[in-house]
């Protein structure tokens, strides 16, 4: 396997485990973000969802498409 194809699935297993760990930290007192207390206030916006599907179900499925793809090759 090529380096260039490795480092995508590095990087998209990074981005898998993050979208994984906010997805099943809803953070409810602001405990799940690791940057500051006001992940909350991010989370619970009117932009945290398109069309009633959460962004973070929305990247998690993006990142496991370009894992899966990858390891195909």
């Amino acid at each position: 396997m090529k380096k260039p194809m490795l480092a995508v699935i590095a990087l998209a297993s990074m981005g898998l485990a993050l979208a994984a760990y906010q997805a099943s930290h809803k953070p409810a007192d602001g405990t799940s973000c690791l940057a500051s207390n006001s992940c909350d206030v991010v989370m619970n916006s009117a932009y945290s969802s398109l069309f009633g599907i959460p962004v973070v179900l929305i990247g998690l499925a993006g990142f496991c498409c370009v894992f899966g793809l990858c390891r195909i090759n």
